[in-house]
């Protein structure tokens, strides 16, 4: 037996039949029933039927099958343009195979359209291919239960599939088969007992009554005869009720919109030769409810053609209306989700041909819907498979199991852009198919780019803050002993001219530590309310000196452009771009910069910028642009293109943008030449910070006694000898806590220290902060200087707020550390 679940009918024709296809019908029933009540040869009958079925069908030839007594298999019962031979090779056929048997197995109407490869056919394909039957359309012939009996079939000698009116014309002729054989059995009781016809009679009206469908007949005058159970309760009338009353009050019918509607069974008593009808339209039972309803109408004639009477079948179908509406809101809701899907969703075949997709799929490719229909996976991938063909990655999927891949698409401009692909295979149909549900992640792979910097700017900001302090004081012992060493020396001598290369060199090296420092929470900024727009023209003004690169400088601000930063750390970013720019142009072409006031309505993930109020500031050079191969690599620390460069420019650029809250980004002109743009948090007001002026000393810096606090040995004997030098009494303290203890001793002793020297960062021990803090809990007036080799460091900025006159950064030389001294001592 061919189970269901491995074949289904193709979709049926709907379209309306014309007045010559109604007209061919009725004359099929009206001389089949007619000729039906006045004949008692029923091969005669059934072979009439299967010619006027032919005469209908072109190149088809009609049969009627009935099942044995055993119900198990089917015989050939009327088959008049059907040759013996193919008669006696079909007769016996099982139920469940080829058209017939299926009809008839699962009592329904069968449908096969190629009977070389559908799966029905599949037990009798030798019968078709000698006898050239390539498609057979069978309707099962049912008993008055409804129980099938035998089946009506046309085979074609072509394939095709039917249309409205073949189908039409199947069902009406299994259904005259239908009445004819129920007649011969009928006709075949009363002659056998003719006793008993009224008894038959009694059970067919039985068999109506107990019918699921309402059944109603009428006379030609319109007035109502039969009226079965079904009839009762669909319309809320007793038979007692509507016998003999007009159809038209028994039946209340309603279009549409509500309005009342007049019986079509009456349209079947005035037409020549009757008709037969099938509409769907709506009911009002007696009790006020109103129900969808199918109603079948067919003109009752007798032997000549005459019109007797009309019989309409109805079948309430208000559940399958519901059924169907919620099933239409279902698929409208689902399509409405897909449709609104930020995801783009398709539907490709085996041959990675797109069958359907949502709009995102196509809009964001840039394609209208018909041209993404008629493309293929090859059209929109990057790269070409060249190990394996979408046919044997498509095989190689398992059904209903997800997979989940990444890679590029290309748009119809050529652009590409990275996506995640979610695909999952599936069977429709017995073909199968895979959904594709793919994300565009151009966001996600910036913010991970951009996370991936970070991470990296954080570990070379631990190395440099590791590193800073010892190296600082290295080049401060360095520094100083050259310093020194020099002012021994014979003015001009080679020795000096040695030492003072020296000196440079390690000037140098502290430079190269101090562009370190940004990278660390040393390099924090020393912020104030500053005017963006006099920052950039000074710096532009400074780089392009004395080249031949013009400047072009534009406003568009509203208002003064504010902002809250460190007026030497942003002026480094704009000469660290501008010199960029410059040497990308060969040092001639014109570079423009363009500063605007902008607003963030909404957090701006991809750029890690909150909501809030902002200054723009976009440099754009003329020269070759930024290749795509280096684009995310240019802020990274020591990636350079330069054989001179230490690649330490646009990463201290991208250090000194994102600890301003900012950030940066590089872009290609489309004619050509790099764009930078700098976003920096914009300021409402100017903010003022009170500076605590040093007190003035009242002793000469050569009569005063010196306190060195620093943990570095070396650093405190170079700091000593200069002191020295300079005439000061000098001692020293390792650390904090130490430094405390002594000062502490000398106010004890009636000889204060005139002046302290605190290192700021003590890597085991109190610092100077802390330790300046204790100090001034002792000494109110306590004059003190901090130095540190992080010179940004906001003490070193700020120092009156912690407490200290003064600051000296490392490495300093003599001169220096002697203006220090006399800054604070007068």
């Amino acid at each position: 037996m061919t189970a269901k679940a491995r074949f289904s009918n193709p979709d049926v024709d709907s379209a309306p039949l014309s007045n010559a296809q109604l007209e061919q019908l009725i004359e099929l029933q009206a001389s089949l029933l007619g000729a039906t009540v006045s004949s008692d040869n029923v091969g005669e009958l059934l072979d009439r039927l299967c010619r006027f079925a032919e005469r209908l069908t072109d190149n088809a030839v009609a049969s009627i099958m009935l099942l044995d007594e055993h119900g198990e298999t089917l015989h050939v019962l009327a088959a008049p343009s059907i040759p013996l031979p193919a008669i006696e090779d079909i007769d016996g056929l099982r139920k469940g195979d080829g058209s017939c048997g299926n009809a008839v197995f699962h009592n329904e109407d069968m449908y096969v359209c190629d009977t070389l490869s559908d799966v029905r056919w599949e037990n009798v394909r030798d019968f078709a291919k000698t006898y050239k039957i390539h498609a057979c359309w069978s309707s099962p012939i049912r008993d008055e239960q409804g129980r099938p009996i035998g089946s009506f079939a046309l085979s074609s000698f072509n394939p095709r599939r039917p249309d409205n009116f073949q189908r039409r014309l199947l069902n009406s002729c299994a259904s005259i088969a239908s009445l004819i054989l129920q007649r011969k059995t009928a006709f075949e009781e009363q002659q056998k007992k003719a006793g008993q016809l009224l008894a038959e009679q009694n059970r067919l009206a039985v068999t109506i009554d107990s019918l699921g469908e309402a059944v109603i007949s009428i006379d030609t005058e319109g007035r109502v005869e039969l009226f079965n159970r079904a009839a009762e309760q669909l319309t809320g009338q007793t038979r007692e009720q509507a016998v003999g009353q007009p159809v038209n009050a028994v039946l209340q019918l309603l279009d549409a919109g509500g309005q009342p509607l007049s019986c079509s069974l009456l349209d079947c008593l005035h037409e020549k030769g009757g008709c037969n009808r099938n509409e769907t339209t709506r009911l009002l039972s007696a009790s006020g409810e109103i129900r969808d309803i199918e109603m079948s109408t067919s003109a009752v004639c007798d032997i000549q053609d005459n019109v007797i009477g009309a019989v309409v079948t109805i079948r309430d179908v208000s559940q399958l209306v519901r059924d169907k509406q919620a099933l239409e809101e279902s698929r409208q809701r689902y399509q409405s989700i897909l449709e609104n899907s930020a995801d783009a969703i398709c539907l490709i075949n085996r041959h990675g041909d797109f069958i359907d997709s949502n709009r995102v799929a196509y809009e964001r490719l840039g394609y209208s819907r018909d041209e993404y229909l008629c493309m293929n996976v090859a059209d929109i991938e990057t790269e070409a498979r060249e190990d394996i063909s979408f046919e044997e990655f498509f095989d190689q999927l398992d059904v209903d199991r997800s997979l989940c891949v990444e890679g590029r698409l290309r748009r119809k401009d050529g652009s590409t852009f990275p996506v995640e692909i979610r695909l999952r295979k599936f069977i429709s149909n017995d073909e199968a198919y895979l959904v594709a549900s793919t994300t565009d992640i151009s966001q996600r792979r910036q913010m991970e780019e951009e996370m991936l910097r970070a991470g990296k700017l954080e570990s070379i900001g631990l190395l440099a803050g590791g590193i800073a302090h010892d190296f600082n004081n290295l080049l401060g012992i360095i520094l100083g002993h050259i310093d020194l060493a020099g002012r021994d020396l014979e003015a001009g001598s080679a020795a000096q001219t040695s030492l003072e290369k020296a000196r440079k060199a390690s000037m140098r090296a502290s430079d190269l530590t101090r562009q370190l420092l940004t990278f660390s929470k040393g390099g924090e900024p020393v912020r104030k309310v500053c005017d963006i727009r006099q920052i950039v023209s000074e710096a532009v003004e400074f780089s392009l000196h004395g080249t031949a690169v013009e400047a072009r400088l534009q406003c568009q601000c509203e208002h003064t452009p504010l902002a809250f930063v460190d007026a030497g750390q942003i002026s480094q970013v704009v000469q660290n771009l501008v010199i960029n720019a410059r040497q990308a142009m060969g040092d001639v072409g014109i570079i423009e910069i363009i500063g605007r006031n902008v607003t963030l309505h909404e957090a701006d993930p991809r750029r890690e910028l909150e909501a809030g109020a902002y200054i723009e500031v976009t440099l754009c050079d003329n020269g070759p642009g930024v290749p795509d191969a280096i684009r995310s690599e240019i802020f990274d620390p020591y990636f350079t293109t330069k054989q001179d460069g230490n690649g330490l420019g646009l990463a201290l650029t991208y250090s000194i943008v994102k600890k301003h809250g900012g950030h940066i980004s590089v872009a290609n002109r489309p004619e050509g030449g790099a764009c930078f743009t700098v976003w920096l948090p914009a300021a409402e007001k100017e903010e003022t910070t009170d500076m605590t002026e040093p007190q003035s000393g009242k002793q000469e810096a050569r009569q005063a006694r010196v306190l060195v606090m620093d943990d570095d040995e070396m650093i405190r004997e170079i700091a000593q000898a200069m002191l020295e030098n300079l005439g000061c009494e000098v001692e020293q303290a390792e650390e904090g806590e130490q430094a405390l203890v002594m000062y502490r001793q000398a106010m004890e002793q009636g000889q204060p220290y005139d002046l302290l020297i605190m290192d700021l960062t003590v890597l085991s021990g109190m610092g100077g902060r802390e330790a300046m803090e204790k100090i001034r809990q002792l000494d109110p007036t306590a004059r003190a200087l901090v130095s540190s080799g992080y010179s940004n460091d906001p003490v070193m900025a700020n120092y009156a707020d912690y407490g200290f006159s003064g600051a000296v950064s490392k490495p300093y030389t003599q001169d220096e550390l002697a203006q220090a001294v006399q800054e604070v001592l007068g």
